[in-house]
């Protein structure tokens, strides 16, 4: 009975309206630090917990609001993915406009990775949608939302390529 409950507690997603706390939680925050490239020190811990918070309820769902499709990702993965691809191409998250568009100056491209080439029934794909919400002017929780986590993942992440990567590894192991 144990084990079951063990088994059951691992399975459980946790969110922010969830009342208990979840035994493997930090177990789980560590993980989320490891795959993610994100160096936890006293300095920049509670920036941390607020990404790992954005995590775990999955930005509260932002882009699949406005996504009229399938996501075969979630809405954390993506924005993250995007960051981290500006910031490895050394380039302001005022870059995202340009992110996957030939004008773009840098050398990393959503369109590499199938979860942003998904179309809504209007043809836009989840990387236009991700776009239209950082500009349009009526969205400004979305765009404080990724600037913040910006902010939080260039002063925290030590490989934004190895980053990349660990997005990937990250669902399989929380």
């Amino acid at each position: 009975m144990k084990k079951l409950k063990e088994i059951i507690q691992e399975k459980l997603v946790f969110n922010k309206h969830t009342k208990a706390k979840s035994s493997n939680d930090n177990a789980n925050f560590l993980t989320f630090c490891h795959e993610l490239y994100l160096y936890d020190s006293p300095s920049n811990h509670d920036d941390l917990k607020e990404l790992y918070d954005l995590f775990k309820n999955d930005c509260d769902g932002i882009i699949e609001k406005e996504f009229d499709g399938n996501l075969i990702s979630t809405n954390f993965e993506l924005i993250f993915m995007c960051i981290v691809m500006l910031l490895d191409d050394d380039l302001n998250y005022t870059h995202l406009e340009q992110l996957g568009l030939t004008k773009y100056n840098g050398t990393n491209n959503p369109y590499d990775f199938s979860w942003f080439e998904e179309e809504n029934k209007y043809g836009d794909t989840v990387l236009d949608t991700i776009q239209d919400l950082y500009m349009k002017p009526s969205n400004p929780k979305f765009v404080n939302m990724f600037e913040r986590m910006y902010k939080i993942i260039e002063k925290t992440c030590t490989s934004y390529k190895n980053a990349i990567d660990g997005i990937w590894e990250l669902h399989t192991k929380i």
